[in-house]
C-alpha cells in the first residue's frame, strides 16, 4: 500500500525493478493506492503524470512545443518478503526533483 501526499490528479504509479522494467501499473484514483501479489524482491516507485491520459509516458513533441510529461521517483527502494504487507508513504515533493532518481536506476541506465 502506498499513501501518496500532492500527487498528481492524473497519474500513472508504477513499479519497477532494479533494471527499470516495469512490473505493475495502477492508475492514480486517489491518494492510497494498493497492489496485490508482487512477487518478494527489491523494487522502486515512479509516477508519471499523464497529462493527456492516454496512460503511458510522452516524451513531448520540440516542434510543437510540447513538454515532456513529469515523472518522479521514490527515492528509496521498496524491499518485499513473502506473506508480508508493507505501506510506505510518499510526499513527491519532498524531494526536489533532479535528486529523487535512485543512484541503482541512475547505475543501471547507465550500462
Amino acid at each position: 500500500t502506498i499513501q501518496l501526499k500532492n500527487s498528481p490528479t492524473t497519474g500513472l504509479l508504477e513499479i519497477l525493478t532494479p533494471d527499470e522494467k516495469v512490473i505493475a501499473t495502477k492508475k492514480i484514483t486517489d491518494e492510497t493506492l494498493t497492489f496485490e501479489y508482487i512477487n518478494p524482491g527489491e523494487y522502486y516507485l515512479r509516477i508519471i503524470v499523464d497529462e493527456n491520459n492516454n496512460g503511458k509516458y510522452d516524451a513531448g513533441r520540440f516542434s510543437d512545443s510540447i513538454q515532456p510529461e513529469m515523472v518522479y521517483y521514490y527515492n528509496r527502494k521498496v524491499t518485499l518478503m513473502a506473506n508480508w504487507e508493507i505501506e510506505e508513504e510518499w510526499d513527491i515533493q519532498e524531494t526536489p526533483l533532479l535528486k529523487q532518481k535512485p543512484q541503482a536506476l541512475i547505475k543501471a541506465d547507465k550500462k
